[in-house]
């Protein structure tokens, strides 16, 4: 049962990105900026919707919201580096 949640969870997540994707292209920033959110309210961990944001933001001409989604994206991008560091040295230390 939780597999399925997951599965439905990730098809939900690339729908939504693959839909703000094309509303980027169309010039629909508000639109694609809603569309990215749903994807962080499924998994505020989603890297790629925090740096969508952020492009978003560029092309809108608003930096300060643009770097802060870029700030969020990379901090989550490095917790997820350093965890997978943390669990390769624990494995090589036999822990």
């Amino acid at each position: 049962m939780i597999s399925l949640q997951l599965d439905n969870d990730i098809k939900d997540l690339e729908e939504l990105y693959e839909n703000a994707e094309e509303l980027i292209k169309g010039g629909f920033y508000k639109e694609a900026i809603g569309q990215l959110e749903a994807c962080l309210s499924i998994n505020n961990m989603h890297v790629p919707a925090y740096f969508g944001i952020a492009s978003i933001h560029e092309k809108m001409k608003n930096p300060t919201n643009a770097d802060q989604f870029r700030k969020l994206g990379r901090e989550i991008k490095d917790r997820m580096w350093y965890a997978k560091v943390e669990e390769e040295v624990r494995k090589l230390r036999g822990s």
